[in-house]
């Protein structure tokens, strides 16, 4: 059969399917395995779901929740921290890490967080037949040998370019006979050919040189030089050649500071690492074997009740602290809800900025690091405008940026809401203003000290959501050349919403600066074929690099398939 001939099979049986809405094909579909999983609520609100009332798409801990085109809102509006799956017409046709679009009368999200977006990841793969049992609330998820003929036929579709017409011809085979072998005879078959094809088609990816950047962000916890190598040897293996290494997080560093030590701070490392200095050996290691270390530096996010709450800054300098509108009463220090048991500085404190700013200095001029990358570069998060409780959510509400705001405009800006809309765009305008500065100041330091070495910073995709939300103007920071390349964080495990964010993020940086699409399908639980069609999706829509988070949930079986396309054998 010829290429284009086979190209019109494979379309038919994904029309067969139901690639495109139609019903599923008449061949008998025994269930391999059946899972249910019960929903917590159908489309949430705040007061049909009160338990998530103040989470980002009404969705509370270990909930399953269902969202269709009643919910109103023309995506789910979750966040990172969850799973989701999008039915239509009974059959799973997309798997997202979060804020998905919501399909039209015939589909649904299925959107889960905890044990719920567990059960998803394992039980809700693509082509898997979904069916709500309304009267028990339950959903039902059937895999059968039609799910994994899915699976094929959609791999067929995304790697027509890359693959021989001799593997062609045998994945055409299996689907043409699947009905006449035994289920497991034709099921070993399916898979078969699905990891040939995957195999084939990585090692045939032409995307991102060993010029530009292959990273990963890492946090480290190996406690010696050899451990240090070794998880640079299984990165350098996979054709990583740049580490974002988590040095300043928590409110602690990984090496024994001086800084903090001239500021009277009692802990000048993170304990764990108490006895040597890690960043000096990751940059030696990396070095040895020609990688490049990024110091991952995390600005104002400075603790976490998950680890010494306030920190040793805060413990120290609680008046640095921000200040969230609901809390301006409180006598003692309050972390954020939606980040949940964060702890952040104040953007607008001259002294906290010059406090972290000192820092970048000391490991700039320290350590002969390649790179430093500004994380949390922002304000933390708030609700959406739209929701009741947005005011009460935002931040900034220090003695010290309500004194400057109203020497500025003579109003206290704790006394405005959205509806005082000039003043409220410009308290809006002056936070941001301090994280500019900031960006800026950090900018001449590393232009000053290191000429040569690589200042980035990470960002939300979504302009104007990163504005409103966080106070970040990352077109800014490009146009005015303070940093070398940007990071947006693409927190999806969907392979289109990483082109159309990286194409967006490109285009609104005028091109000025390099684009390094963060690839989260790993932390979401997503399997090897989504971070190498996200690779190559970053790729085909502009970017100059990718970096995946993060290493701690980069499994073997990412390793293997990251080695086909970029390890050193690979090509």
């Amino acid at each position: 059969m010829s290429y284009q001939k086979f190209l019109i099979v494979c379309s038919g049986w994904l029309m067969a399917l139901g690639l495109f809405g139609v019903g599923p094909v008449n061949a008998e579909t025994v269930p391999v395995e059946r899972f249910e999983f019960p929903i917590a609520v159908i489309n949430p609100s705040s007061t049909s779901n009160q338990p998530g009332s103040g989470f980002p798409g009404y969705r509370a801990s270990n909930q399953l929740i269902l969202y269709s085109q009643a919910y109103g809102k023309p995506r789910t509006e979750t966040n990172e921290f969850g799973f989701e799956v999008t039915v239509i017409n009974g059959r799973v046709v997309e798997q997202e890490g979060s804020d998905s679009l919501i399909p039209n009368d015939r589909g649904y999200v299925l959107s889960g967080h905890g044990t719920a977006r567990q059960w998803l990841i394992e039980h809700a793969p693509l082509g898997a037949n979904m069916r709500l049992d309304a009267t028990r609330q339950v959903i039902i998820s059937e895999v059968t040998l039609e799910t994994y003929a899915y699976q094929l036929a959609k791999k067929l579709d995304a790697y027509k370019d890359l693959v021989s017409l001799p593997l062609w011809d045998e994945s055409q085979w299996v689907i043409r006979n699947m009905e006449r072998l035994p289920q497991d005879v034709a099921l070993a078959r399916i898979q078969a050919a699905m990891k040939r094809l995957d195999n084939e088609a990585w090692r045939q990816y032409d995307v991102f040189p060993a010029t530009v950047v292959r990273g990963a962000w890492h946090r480290p916890v190996e406690q010696s030089a050899s451990a240090v190598g070794a998880t640079l040897d299984r990165l350098a293996k996979a054709g990583i050649n740049t580490v974002f290494l988590e040095t300043f997080f928590h409110g602690y560093t990984i090496f024994p500071s001086n800084t903090y030590q001239q500021y009277g701070l009692s802990e000048t490392q993170n304990p764990k690492f108490a006895g040597w200095d890690p960043l000096a050996v990751w940059v030696e290691e990396c070095h040895k074997r020609g990688l490049k270390l990024h110091v991952w530096y995390q600005s104002f996010y400075v603790g976490t009740d998950s680890f010494n709450g306030p920190g040793p800054i805060l413990k120290q300098y609680p008046q640095w602290a921000n200040v969230q509108y609901s809390s301006m009463e409180q006598p003692n220090l309050v972390p954020s809800t939606l980040e949940k048991g964060a702890y952040f500085a104040d953007q607008s404190n001259p002294e906290a900025a010059a406090f972290l700013l000192k820092l970048i200095e000391e490991i700039v001029t320290r350590y002969d690091i390649d790179g430093l990358q500004l994380d949390y570069m922002d304000y933390p998060l708030s609700l959406s405008p739209d929701r009741v409780s947005f005011v009460k959510s935002t931040w900034g509400y220090t003695p010290i940026a309500r004194r400057l705001f109203q020497e500025r405009t003579g109003v206290d800006p704790a006394t405005l809401t959205p509806e005082n809309t000039l003043l409220w765009e410009q308290w809006s305008a002056f936070k941001e203003e301090q994280v500019n500065r900031f960006v800026q100041q950090a900018s001449e330091i590393v232009r000053q000290h290191k000429p040569g070495l690589k200042l980035s910073a990470t960002a939300f995709a979504k302009l104007l959501e990163a504005k409103v939300k966080k106070h970040e103007d990352w077109r800014l920071w490009a146009e005015q050349g303070w940093i070398d390349f940007l990071a947006p964080m693409l927190l999806t495990s969907s392979v289109k919403v990483v082109g159309q964010d990286t194409a967006f993020v490109k285009g609104y940086t005028n091109h000025k600066i390099p684009i390094v699409s963060g690839l989260f399908s790993p932390f979401n639980g997503s399997g090897p074929g989504i971070l190498m069609e996200q690779i190559r999706q970053a790729h085909s829509s502009g970017a100059h690099g990718f970096s995946v988070f993060d290493t701690a949930h980069l499994t073997d079986e990412h390793i293997a398939a990251l080695q086909k396309a970029f390890g050193s054998a690979s090509h």
